[in-house]
């Protein structure tokens, strides 16, 4: 038990040095010098119930949690960026899940879908858990519309 409970703490402590500088939009950027990043995620009943939710970032700096069926809206300066999402681990961001570079251009739009959905069960004696992939994307606006 004393064990568990040093691994736990030296756990909490490593997760507790990946935080990290938040990212904000410079405030001279405008529609002739910059572009509007959507990230979301669509409303599923998979990790509907789970309290710890991923952490979405912009060229490493972290712009806020992705809740399922949240979506999160930031100005970016033209040029490319890298979007990266990490999961959680004891409500801290952990592991990347995802990364992709956009190429922002001024005045337009981007949007990226990132969705867990279930791939199958772990049965344990005693115990069942459930599997997942994720995906992390960029999608045409009339998907982000509808959400899927």
């Amino acid at each position: 038990m004393k064990r568990r409970s040093l691994v736990l703490a030296g756990l909490a402590l490593l997760v507790g040095c990946a935080t990290g500088e938040r990212y904000a939009p410079d405030a001279g950027l405008n529609d002739t010098n910059s572009g509007i990043l959507y990230v979301y995620r669509p409303h599923t009943w998979f990790h509907m119930g789970n309290p710890e939710s991923p952490f979405v970032y912009v060229n490493d700096k972290e712009i806020g949690n992705l809740r399922v069926g949240d979506q999160i809206r930031t100005i970016l300066p033209s040029g490319r960026h890298r979007i990266s999402i990490r999961s959680p681990l004891l409500f801290m961001p952990a592991w990347e899940a995802g990364a992709l570079d956009i190429n922002v251009e001024a005045g337009k739009s981007y949007y990226v879908r990132y969705a867990r959905t279930p791939s199958g069960i772990i049965v344990l004696p005693g115990s069942a858990h459930a599997m997942s992939s994720s995906g992390f994307a960029v999608v045409d606006e009339e998907t982000w519309r509808q959400r899927k």
